[in-house]
């Protein structure tokens, strides 16, 4: 029954089965349906859990990705070229939290019980989202007026101007860039078992899949012919 699609009624307006409809009508395989559905539900995770995790002034070039895909934690790293601007944007959402909380704002959403645990964190600079929203909204869960996240609108709007901007005419999502990642590794040479762990994938036969993309044999090696 797995293989099977869900039906979806046809004036139902959910994210998930406008998703599905648009995915059936341009002839997408099932399997690579419920995959994409996946990815979606572990993104949504991971944008309202782990984008306002706590960071540090420092910015490092080694980074962690708490519930990601799968529901999983991982280490991954950050470009030594972006240190410099991702400072810059430490230092202007410390100066609008702080603006906020002139204002008696200030306070964002603590998922999993931790506003219980820590009642006092809401307010704390190392808790608000690093990509904070352009303006505060009522929370609908409580009533409460927070500034919340970026729309992932806003930042989808954002790569296609870039895509358009670069001339690619090909289809470019958010999600492009995790495989263009991992290929890149591949090509660089990286160990598929390192790349394994930098993309969470339990089974390294997901990660081999980049190897076909590439048109290497098996494992991503290239025969010492070709050297």
């Amino acid at each position: 029954m797995d293989d099977i699609r869900p039906a979806i009624a046809s004036t139902s307006t959910r994210f998930i089965d406008c998703l599905r409809r648009d995915m059936r009508d341009k002839g997408y395989a099932y399997q690579t349906e419920k995959t994409y559905i996946l990815w979606i539900v572990a993104i949504f995770a991971f944008t309202s859990a782990s984008t306002r995790r706590r960071w540090a002034w420092n910015i490092s070039t080694r980074s962690s990705v708490h519930s990601g895909k799968g529901g999983k934690d991982r280490a991954t790293l950050l470009p030594e070229s972006l240190k410099e601007r991702l400072q810059l944007q430490v230092d202007s959402t410390a100066r609008l939290h702080k603006q906020d909380l002139a204002q008696g704002h200030g306070e964002v959403y603590m998922p999993d019980a931790l506003n219980r645990k820590y009642p006092s964190a809401a307010r704390e600079l190392g808790w608000q989202f690093l990509f904070p929203a352009t303006s505060i909204g009522r929370d609908p869960r409580s009533g409460v007026l927070r500034r919340h996240h970026l729309q992932h609108t806003t930042l989808r709007k954002s790569v296609g101007r870039a895509r358009k901007e670069a001339g690619i005419n090909k289809p470019v999502r958010c999600h492009s860039f995790r495989h263009s990642f991992a290929t890149r590794l591949l090509q660089q040479g990286y160990d598929i078992r390192t790349i394994q762990k930098l993309l969470g994938h339990s089974d390294v036969r997901t990660t081999e899949i980049y190897t076909h993309v590439l048109g290497r044999g098996a494992m991503g090696v290239i025969s010492p012919l070709d050297s």
